[in-house]
């Protein structure tokens, strides 16, 4: 068995901005906070980390309590801003789909730093989630500060599933999908989709880089082989 564990925001979709646009909403509405400020990138952090990391540099202390308040507004605001943004599904990312999910000995899922309710949202906005998402592993970052730690966990779990896994493949468009890729001695497919240049990106030594996941062809055999 072979597993393919793809990132959203910025290789599956552009979002539009809804994640942030939700998140400062939801920092109005939970704690009246007028106007809210959040000066760190979103690109390849998990969410465990963005919602402590706003609730530090907004005053709020980033207790277990705050933490599950501004999770439950900004699961309340992320459909709206979903709507309200124009969002879209990368080019190239259908078809890859559909023509994985035919081969045989092959396992696709996700592996985000959303939180996994947020993950499923715009999976499920996006009509990704059904056909290509829903039977496969999601592993999220509502627990994760470090995407590190997201993989390692992630690893850990097909490891109990799949006896005979033969490798992981990560495909993203951030450093920190690299990095995380080779925290669990994956294999990385790179991208240049999301907000990091392709020279960036090379800098990080991903074992493949693409602009983007149009070719379907030569993608779905360099996956599968």
């Amino acid at each position: 068995m072979r597993v393919l564990l793809f990132d959203i925001d910025g290789t599956l979709i552009r979002a539009g901005g809804a994640g942030r646009l939700a998140l400062m909403d939801a920092m109005r509405s939970a704690f009246a906070i007028e106007d809210p400020c959040c000066k760190i990138s979103f690109s390849g952090r998990t969410d465990g980390f963005l919602l402590r990391q706003v609730l530090r540099e907004n005053g709020v202390e980033p207790t277990v309590a705050h933490y599950q308040t501004l999770i439950e507004h900004y699961l309340c605001e992320l459909p709206v801003c979903l709507r309200r943004c124009e969002g879209a599904v990368l080019p190239g990312v259908l078809p890859l789909l559909e023509r994985l999910r035919r081969l045989p000995e092959l396992h696709i899922g996700c592996m985000t730093g959303n939180l996994a309710a947020s993950a499923r949202m715009k999976l499920q906005h996006f009509a990704l989630w059904t056909d290509h998402f829903e039977q496969g592993h999601l592993f999220a970052g509502d627990d994760c500060e470090q995407r590190d730690h997201l993989a390692q966990s992630a690893a850990v779990e097909l490891a109990k599933r799949f006896v005979f896994l033969r490798d992981v493949w990560v495909i993203g468009d951030t450093p920190h999908d690299v990095q995380c890729g080779r925290a669990i001695g994956a294999k990385v497919l790179a991208c240049c989709t999301g907000e990091h240049r392709r020279d960036e990106m090379q800098q990080h030594r991903p074992d493949y880089l693409v602009d983007d996941l149009q070719d379907t062809d030569m993608l779905a055999e360099l996956l599968t082989r």
